[in-house]
């Protein structure tokens, strides 16, 4: 086999094997390029919604859940209050229905 430059048998193939061997080394890197920006171009935005709203959802649910806590946790204690204490807690009800 004779010696060859470096990129010689990409840009003047000998025969025909090289020819079609260097056109799909030459399809598969732009096609691979060109899908990949594409997709890059499309659908970053779109993964970029869908976890924004993902991210958004999942907040809002976590409040959701520690608001629903929070005010059991309120009742549970203000039934504690009313069970230890029923005469005291009738005397402040009436306090705040007085006429200022």
């Amino acid at each position: 086999m004779e010696k060859r430059d470096s990129l010689d048998w990409l840009f003047a193939p000998r025969d025909r094997l090289e020819f079609v061997a260097s056109m799909i080394v030459a399809v598969i890197f732009f096609g691979s390029s060109l899908t990949a920006f594409f997709v890059g171009i499309f659908f970053a935005p779109l993964v970029t919604i869908v976890a924004t709203a993902a991210i958004v959802a999942l907040v809002s649910w976590l409040y959701h859940n520690e608001t629903k806590r929070a005010e059991r946790l309120y009742q549970d204690a203000m039934e504690r209050i009313r069970r230890q204490d029923p005469e005291r807690i009738a005397a402040s009800e009436r306090l705040h229905q007085l006429p200022e």
